[in-house]
């Protein structure tokens, strides 16, 4: 049938990205391509997971209910394993849904990956999603058992939301639906994937198929057909070629033409054919009907290929197996062979149709356009034909570059990974390492970083390597990458840290100079202005000069150092700008002010420079009599040690004094670069007024301005304001126009927005506004007035947490900030510096980076860290970062003991009764060790043994940690209402001791009273620090032997304090050590001893003689119960397990004594018992078949005792008189009657032959009729 041609042509169709799930362990379409090319089929046995293939096989295949094979084409993966987590799915849906969902959803993100499509960007965008599929094995295996069903079992196996799915997990606003046309659905899905992108109903669209096979039936119809299914999974994203322009994606293909049922005009041009079905009636006919529309050129035969001799067939996932195919081979321009093809069909007439089948792996013609096509056909009729070409014209760019270049092997690149945890995330570094190693040519490195950092979703749990080409060439250090987990409050507020003069060291900065032209523009622009101050006679030296080396200049001098810092700072905040770094605060130390006013655009960066270059210039003037020194003290403890007239920046002499006495002292000292200049002293009074007066003079000029009017004036007036003694004024210079804050500013600069940022004023101690730091007299009162930093930093710390990034030359203001910080309580924050001396500038500041990304600042912009590279920017096809976390979901069976047991397990069997000790163990399966697990009394409940093992074994251990007991051993156990309090207390009152406890209220005080029979005189108020006193005159001042802690804070240090002479302190809290709590030292002059108990570090060690402490511990524990030392702690309410909110909550209150456990969840509550008496007969009707053998044998093991069995055969049959023998064989009396129940005579004399009761009658009779 033919349809007629489309007088509007189509616009072809991008392929950008693949996913795919496939036999043979093709996971990505690379593998696919190893698998292809190797002539390798993906035929293996069937995974235990799916069904038991031993249990269906016969050779028979004839034989109903039977499967011929032991194999087929498995995916070999576990299908239940899914990362639900990743797409926003709890674990009660997960385990509803059915696996073809959930492989769609990886395959899906795989695909998003594939095209270097950030999940950020997908969200909420026009995308269709169109999905074949006509195999629904999960939702049949739901008809098997329907009392197993909950809320999602409608979403979760309804064909429907096979596509519905993808479009809600990822926030996707275009056409969704499935498309059913047997095994041509998945080319229907791709040509109405199609027509939707051509009709702009979506800017992009999804074409995904999935046939898993997950149970024998639909297996035992393949078998029928004679042909072997396949479990695949594939996903396309594709977009329309003019959306591509500009956009940087992996171009792959271009579709030319799709449709039903494609028409003699179209299929007659040049192609490559893709046959997939290969069926004996089925191939000739096909190939035969494409031969009659095609073009028979001689010597051009039409080349015939297909995939399910490597892969089988994929049913509803067929069509694009076959596109994926074509795909690759049009990637290679090599047409992969048509596997184990020995003998054509000789229906097929390859001569007279112009047809050649391909055998063996051959290069793509080269004559013409490189272009395929491929057909799906469906067992109902329905037809679908898309043509398929390369797209040779910037295959794999993204357009920003046009040549390449020579890659400098040193240059750094960061490399950032991101996943859902840390597992996942180490999994991921580790394919990426492995991939780099086995990569058959090095991986440019800039491809890498871009891939990485531009192209790829950004997770929770995240990491990053720093990396050149060269060391990328060697393989990635996997004990390199630094990982963290994003905190759940939000990111950390930036806020810059402006390092003052003194810290400059030759080389800094000079690695920054060849990766970035933001930074470099800005040391020239700056450069440019401090020239312009000396037209005529200017210093031959240069900031870049300086920097990177070329110069041999004093950088301790003053008008070199101020300059120098300031032109670094400011080329800093601009290049961390360009990459999206904007503060929220900044503050400066001393000159560092200058570049903290920039940040704010409080002034811009000619008036910094101007700042700057005459503060050098008039402190040049002063003679080098003072000094200056960075002391390891804070400001109020650094006044206490000096004179009152004299401050750590004063005379030489004075410094040089305190030099010599700060080691003597163990205090930490370092003088300053300065040059001989005592900033912010004594010394500056004299030069504050000539620092105004020149600044009032230039700072409104224009750059035209300061290039012209200043050349002419600025000689002089420097000079003579320098060795002028007047007041300083000077009168201001009128430019007819102030235009400071635009005037400038480097490219850009004026006019990208800037977010409202807070400066912290270190010359007044607090906030200020733009207007005042932007006037000259505030910079005269910066360089007069000392620094109050620790004031500032105190301001910042105060109004949360902030991460404070120092630019400067060094971090040099790390030990302050710390120092700060420590007196502020609850402070948080987190630390990093641009440059770090004698560091590769690279380094740190792509360790800034890296750390930024850490924390959480996606609004970094990694594609400004690429730009001054020419080379086009490529994206690197690496491995798939699914599988990520996973976790099974699927329908399991809660035992009450033990389902399976490793191979060198030799104390238990299955289904023994056993009680286990682990922490952090608390689900519906559990592995544990063998030595964490010990047989359990029968008689023992479920409750009983938790109690036992858990609240025992943490008061036992920590009682019996503490010694050997007199009878006048004294103890003292806080918290005693609590499970660990109760077992201690039995266990103290076992050894004799004499106790005293704390509580948190009258109630639990009457519980032990009652309970345990404490004195009530020796019981006291855990919830302040009255027991104190209490404790210590109940024992006429002596304290305790014994203290078993559990309080923190300042009860510790109370608790601390009652202990006597040699006292055992057991601190069973946590709270304390992490938060690095402080004690009085005195105390442990009375010989006392502190232990920190953590019974979970004993279980965690990898210590076997720490295991086999574990288990007689636990041995030890139960014995006591059994031996009735210890009772179990009491339960005072007791939750169900879907209760567990209600029993945090009532566990918070803080009100509860004993333990509050949750039952476990009874799936289907069982509704009656059966009871088999041994003094009962029990009348089994046809019995001795097999239904009736295997009641009879479960009666038996119940404690049944005596039967009579009614059967037409008797025990003619072997199976019959075997199962008589083994039944009295096991103390049973059988009585066998022939006849049959129909007969009434028959039946009563089976009646009549019990001489006792009979206890019931069993119907065992059946005919099988087996159906599928």
């Amino acid at each position: 049938m033919d349809h007629p041609a489309s007088t509007t042509p189509c616009e072809p169709i991008a392929i950008i990205g693949i996913g795919c799930r496939l036999p043979g362990q093709a996971s990505s379409p690379s593998k696919l391509w190893d698998l292809l090319i190797n002539n390798v089929t993906g035929y293996g046995s069937v995974p235990p997971s799916r069904y038991n293939a031993a249990a269906y096989y016969h050779p028979d295949a004839d034989r109903p209910g039977s499967i011929n094979s032991t194999g087929g084409y498995f995916i070999q993966e576990d299908i239940n394993a899914f990362e639900n987590a990743l797409f926003g799915i709890n674990n009660l849906e997960a385990t509803s849904m059915d696996p073809q969902q959930r492989k769609l959803l990886e395959v899906m993100y795989e695909a998003l990956e594939n095209a270097g499509v950030p999940l950020e960007t997908v969200r909420g965008s026009n995308m269709g999603v169109y999905v074949g599929n006509f195999t629904k094995d999960y939702l049949n295996m739901q008809y098997k058992d329907p009392e197993y069903s909950s809320r999602y079992t409608a979403t979760g196996t309804g064909l429907a939301v096979l596509a519905n799915r993808i479009t809600h997990c990822f926030d996707l606003r275009g056409p969704s639906h499935v498309v059913d046309t047997a095994c041509s659905s998945s080319l229907y899905a791709l040509h109405s994937a199609c027509l939707a992108l051509d009709a702009g109903d979506c800017d992009a669209a999804v074409v995904a198929a999935a046939n898993l096979i997950q149970s024998p039936e639909q297996q035992m119809v393949a078998v029928k057909a004679e042909f072997c299914r396949l479990m695949r999974c594939v996903t396309l994203l594709m977009k329309r070629r003019t959306a591509m322009v500009g956009h940087p994606a992996f171009l792959s293909q271009v579709w030319k033409g799709k449709g039903p049922l494609f028409g003699r005009r179209i299929i007659g041009q040049a192609w490559i054919r893709e046959r997939r079905i290969m069926l004996r009636v089925g191939d000739p006919t096909e190939v035969e009907a494409i031969s009659s529309v095609s073009l028979r050129r001689k010597g051009c035969p039409i080349l015939v290929g297909g995939v399910k001799p490597n892969l089988g067939h994929s049913e509803g996932a067929s069509g694009l197996s076959g596109l994926l195919k074509t795909i690759l081979a049009l990637e290679n321009k090599i047409i992969p062979a048509t596997a184990r093809v020995k003998i054509i069909n000789p229906r097929i007439k390859c001569k007279d149709w112009n047809v050649d089948i391909v055998t063996a792996n051959q290069a793509w013609p080269g004559s013409r356009t490189p272009r395929a096509s491929i057909n799906s056909f469906g067992f109902g009729g329905s037809n679908s034909h898309a043509i398929v070409e390369a797209w040779e014209a910037d295959l794999l760019t993204n357009g920003y570059g046009e040549s390449p270049v020579e890659e400098d092997p040193a240059r750094l690149y960061i490399l950032p990974l991101s996943a859902r945890s840390e597992t996942s995330l180490r999994r991921i570094a580790s394919d990426l390492a492995e991939y780099v190693a086995h990569s058959s040519q090095p991986i440019p490195i800039n491809d890498l970083a871009y891939t990485l950092s531009c192209r790829r979703s950004k997770m929770a749990t995240r990491g990053f390597f720093i990396e050149c080409q060269a060391s990328l060439n060697k393989g990635l250090d996997m004990s390199n990458p630094r990982l963290r987990g994003l905190d759940n409050e939000r990111q950390f507020s930036l806020c810059f840290v402006y390092t003052g003069q003194g810290t400059q060291w030759a080389g800094m900065a000079n690695e920054l100079l060849s990766i970035s032209n933001v930074f470099i523009k800005a040391i020239n622009y700056l450069d440019f202005c401090r020239r312009a101050l000396h037209p005529k006679n200017a210093p031959a030296w240069t900031l870049e000069g300086i920097l990177r080396g070329d110069e041999n200049r004093d950088i301790s001098a003053a008008e070199i150092s101020q300059l120098l810092c300031t032109a670094v700072q400011i080329a800093l905040t601009d290049m961390l700008k360009d990459w999206g770094v904007f503060p929220e605060m900044v503050v400066g130390h001393s000159s560092g002010e200058i570049g903290a006013a920039y940040a704010i655009r409080a002034i811009d960066a000619r008036q910094a420079i101007f700042a700057a270059y005459f503060r050098g210039a008039v402190v040049a003037g002063v003679s080098a009599e003072g000094s200056m020194v960075a002391v390891g003290l804070g400001k109020d403890q650094a006044q206490a040690i000096v004179d009152n007239s004299t401050t750590v920046s004063g005379d030489a002499d004075a410094i040089d004094s305190l030099l010599k006495m700060f080691p003597n002292r163990g205090i930490w000292a370092r003088n300053l670069m300065t040059g001989g200049t005592a900033y912010h002293s004594h010394h500056m009074k004299a030069v504050g007024p000539r620092y105004e007066a020149l600044l009032k003079r230039y700072w409104y000029l224009t750059d035209g301005q300061a290039n012209g009017h200043v050349n002419e004036h600025v000689n002089g007036h420097i000079n003579g304001y320098l060795n002028d003694t007047s007041d300083g004024h000077v009168n201001d210079h009128d430019n007819g126009s102030v235009n400071g804050y635009a005037n400038g500013q480097l490219d850009g600069q004026g006019d990208a927005p800037t977010p409202s940022v807070t400066m912290i004023s270190t010359a007044t101690g607090g906030p200020i506004s733009t207007s005042q730091v932007g006037m000259p007299k505030y910079w005269r009162s910066n360089l007069e007035s000392p620094v109050h930093f620790d004031a500032a930093i105190k301001i910042i710390l105060e109004q949360g947490s902030h991460h404070l990034i120092e630019l400067g030359p060094h971090s040099a203001l790390q030990l302050p900030i710390k120092q700060t910080s420590s007196d502020i309580k609850q402070s948080r924050y987190t630390y990093n510096s641009a440059l770090i001396r004698h560091q590769n500038a690279q380094l740190t500041i792509l360790q800034l980076v890296g750390f930024l990304y850490l924390h959480g600042h996606d609004e970094l912009q990694y594609h400004k860290m690429f730009a001054d590279i020419p080379q086009p920017h490529v994206l690197v096809d690496l491995p798939a970062t699914l599988p990520l976390g996973l976790q099974l979901t699927y329908r399991i069976y809660m035992p009450s003991a033990p389902r399976a047991g490793g191979d060198n397990v030799s104390e238990f069997e299955i289904g023994d009764r056993v009680v286990a000790m682990a922490p952090s163990h608390f689900a519906t399966v559990e592995r544990l060790p063998e030595w964490a697990v010990i047989k359990n009394a029968r008689r023992r409940g479920f409750y009983d043994s938790l109690h036992d093992s858990a609240g025992i074994l943490n008061g036992h251990l920590c009682t019996a940690s503490s010694g050997e007991y007199a009878d006048k051993r004294v103890l003292l156990i806080h918290s005693a209402a609590g499970g660990v309090g109760m077992a201690a207390i039995q266990y103290a009152k076992h050894l004799g001791a004499k106790i005293f406890a704390t509580v948190g209220n009258e109630t639990k005080k009457s519980f032990l009273v009652e309970t345990y029979g404490l004195d009530p005189a020796h019981i006291f108020n855990s919830r302040n620090s009255s027991f104190l006193p209490a404790i210590m005159e109940a024992t006429s001042g002596q304290g305790v032997d014994v203290m078993l802690n559990s309080l923190t804070g300042d009860l510790l240090r109370s608790s601390f304090e009652a202990c006597a002479s040699f006292c055992r302190f057991i601190d069973t809290g946590k709270r304390d050590i992490l938060d690095h709590g402080l004690l009085d030292m005195s105390t442990f002059g009375r010989n006392v001893s502190l232990m920190a108990f953590d019974l979970s570090n004993l279980y965690l060690s990898k210590n076997q003689t720490h295991h086999r402490l574990w288990k007689a511990l636990l041995k030890q524990s139960l014995e006591l119960v059994r031996a009735k030392i210890c009772e179990p702690c009491i339960m005072i309410k007791t939750f169900e397990a879907s209760d567990i909110t209600d029993a945090v909550r009532h566990f918070s209150l803080g009100t509860t004594a004993g333990q509050n456990p949750n039952t476990k969840i009874r799936l289907i509550p069982k509704k009656y018992e059966t009871a088999n008496s041994a003094q009962k007969y029990y009348l089994m009707i046809r019995g001795l078949g097999g239904l009736g053998r295997s009641i009879s044998k479960w009666m038996t093991s119940c404690g049944a005792r005596r039967f009579i069995f009614l059967s037409r055969s008797g025990t003619d049959k072997a199976e019959a008189k075997g199962l008589v023998d083994d039944l009295q064989a096991q103390g049973a009396h059988i009585i066998v009657i022939r006849g049959d129940v129909c007969r009434y005579e028959d039946f009563e004399q089976a009646v009549e032959a019990a001489d006792c009761p009979i206890g019931g009658v069993i119907q065992a009779s059946m005919a099988l009729d087996e159906a599928i």
